[in-house]
């Protein structure tokens, strides 16, 4: 067998034996027929032997309550050897007591399963496993990523899982939970229940080595953001060299925005911070910042957040996603206020992302609560802007009306160059099928920089010619479209070769568009299409 073991194309075979491609694919069940015909030996040596691997092991559960390890192909990431897959009445078994030792040295990564409808791999299996072994040390000596159990129907696992996966080498950290979605305090309520001090006490020896720290969860799928958590602050506190600090719907306290910027490491922040612009030092300066996320809760105008804006401080900042709640916009608001506070002194002179949120989404569950005068894109909304040359993307979420017409993007467009994306979400999008932002978080997967969607909506079944490659695509409203006129949109669509028929007409000032802009040819031509 070792022999065998040596010819590449065996090799080759064997693994894709293991990743499973007949008609049940990488099920646990088939998975574990295949690995059911090798010796623990054999199976050593293919660890060693497959060629472009990179030790990537994950922890996770399955119907069986199962343990697995698995290895993913730097190469074809797509294809996972799968070491272990059984019951977790196996844990017992000294035979496999001996086998797991041999191998929990090289798990670098240990995930844990979201959905709170798949059963669980429990917790006690494992910290009685860990009491059995008597190791001397963590039971994953060389783990450098994971995600830690903190849900609110399950709290004994946010107590004791940590103390058993838990080591010196871990550099990132993913707290998974469904606290930010149910919890019935709301916005800048305290959250302070006894198994999230348990999960900052785990954390706090490692706090020092953390490169990474992470809090939220996928499902989440509503604005219900600004939940104060002490045992965050503290922990805060105590970080090295922090480089990425995700907290979604956490408010961080004004102190520890401040115990923040003195870290010269920083490179990526999300978090929810309080509307009390007063409290903020006159300059809170982030040197190396690139990313940054921040949601003011409880804005009672918009020249709070635009004086929070001001006391702001990143020379390096590359990308910035801003998102406000204002309690009052009866009257008319302009977003150029806000641009200009991005813009003065030059603070953030790299920008190159830019997105702006005035609030959540009206939807079937809702009326517009921002009026017929709410926030307003005018004519001049974009022109403090215009400076930033290196401008890729602007999205802009929430607004009650667009006074804009085609000239005046064009101009916009003639000053962005190296504009790849634009997008505007109306208020009340998504009572037109348009994903609201919130939406397209749950949808995309972890939180991003910007909420741009992974996938565009579907096309409609009537096609226009796709644009080169080298062309931007921007989305525009209903609204848009009908300050741009029906007329001068079939011009547009017609000059780039493409036809409107009259079918589609009554849906151009029903749903929104993707209109394509050719950077390169004065004037631009656009191209329209239509999503469901």
């Amino acid at each position: 067998m070792h022999r065998c073991l040596e010819i590449p194309e065996v090799v080759q075979l064997v693994f894709e034996n293991l990743s499973g491609t007949g008609k049940d694919g990488n099920t646990p069940a088939s998975i574990a027929r295949v690995c059911k015909t090798f010796h623990d030996p054999a199976i050593r040596v293919i660890w060693r032997k497959i060629p472009g691997l990179d030790v990537l092991t994950c922890l996770f559960s399955r119907k069986e309550k199962a343990l697995i390890i698995k290895k993913v192909s730097s190469i074809q990431k797509q294809r996972v050897v799968t070491m272990f897959l059984q019951d977790s009445g196996f844990l017992e078994e000294a035979s496999f007591s001996k086998t797991f030792l041999r191998y929990s040295s090289l798990v670098q990564e240990i995930e844990y399963p979201e959905d709170l409808k798949r059963p669980v791999f429990h917790h006690s299996v494992l910290q009685a496993f860990y009491v059995d072994i008597q190791s001397p040390g963590p039971l994953f000596p060389n783990v450098k990523k994971i995600t830690l159990p903190c849900f609110s129907a399950r709290p004994l696992e946010a107590i004791f899982y940590p103390g058993v996966v838990l080591s010196p080498s871990v550099r990132a950290v993913t707290i998974t939970t469904d606290e930010l979605v149910d919890y019935v305090g709301g916005t800048g309520s305290l959250l302070d229940k006894e198994y999230w001090k348990t999960i900052g006490s785990r954390l706090e020896p490692f706090a020092a080595r953390l490169s990474s720290l992470t809090i939220g969860s996928n499902t989440r799928t509503t604005a219900n953001s600004g939940l104060s958590v002490p045992v965050v602050n503290d922990l805060c506190s105590k970080f090295g060299p922090i480089q990425s600090l995700d907290l979604d719907g956490v408010m961080l306290s004004i102190d520890t925005l401040v115990l923040l910027s003195r870290c010269d490491t920083l490179r990526y922040l999300a978090c929810v911070v309080p509307s009390i612009a007063s409290q903020f030092p006159d300059s809170l300066m982030f040197p190396i910042l690139d990313t940054l996320n921040l949601e003011i809760c409880g804005v009672p105008s918009v020249s709070v957040c635009n004086a929070i804006l001001r006391r702001l401080r990143a020379p390096s900042l590359c990308s910035l996603s801003l998102g406000y709640n204002v309690n009052d916009l009866a009257s008319k608001v302009s977003l150029e206020e806000t641009f200009v506070a991005l813009c003065q002194d030059s603070v953030f002179p790299g920008l190159s992302r830019i997105e702006i949120d005035s609030g959540p989404e009206a939807g079937p569950d809702g009326p517009d609560t921002h009026g017929p005068d709410g926030l307003v894109i005018s004519k001049t909304t974009f022109d403090p802007l215009l400076g930033f040359a290196n401008l890729n993307m602007l999205i802009v979420s929430g607004y009650s009306r667009v006074d804009l017409d085609d000239a005046d993007l064009l101009r916009a467009f003639a000053s962005w160059p190296k504009l790849t994306e634009f997008w505007l979400y109306p208020s009340g999008a998504n009572e037109q099928g348009w994903p609201s932002r919130h939406q397209d978080h749950a949808r995309g997967g972890p939180r991003r920089p910007s909420t741009l969607p992974r996938h565009p909506p579907p096309v409609s079944c009537v096609r226009f010619p796709h644009p080169p490659i080298r062309r931007r695509h921007l989305s525009l409203t209903s609204s848009l479209a009908k300050n741009m006129g029906l007329h001068e949109l079939t011009d547009h669509v017609r000059r780039s070769g493409g036809k409107v028929p009259t079918q589609m007409v009554p849906t151009f000032t029903a749903q929104p568009l993707c209109v394509y802009v050719s950077p390169l040819q004065p004037p631009p031509v656009l191209r329209c299409r239509n999503w469901n």
